[in-house]
């Protein structure tokens, strides 16, 4: 059997940890909320042309 390979927004979600400065995210916080939080950084690393609301 063979892995399945995904692109940039495929595939099942993954729960993933990494460091952020504490700035950082309450500033996405407060901008997009608690519950929005993922959403709004799953959309700023996958898009490719850099056009997401992060800006």
């Amino acid at each position: 059997m063979s892995e399945a390979t995904y692109g940039i927004g495929e595939g099942p979600a993954t729960r993933v940890s990494l460091p952020l400065p504490e700035g950082t995210a309450e500033a996405i916080r407060a901008r997009v909320g608690k519950r929005e939080f993922s959403a709004f950084i799953t959309e700023a690393v996958s898009d490719p042309a850099n056009t997401c609301r992060a800006r």
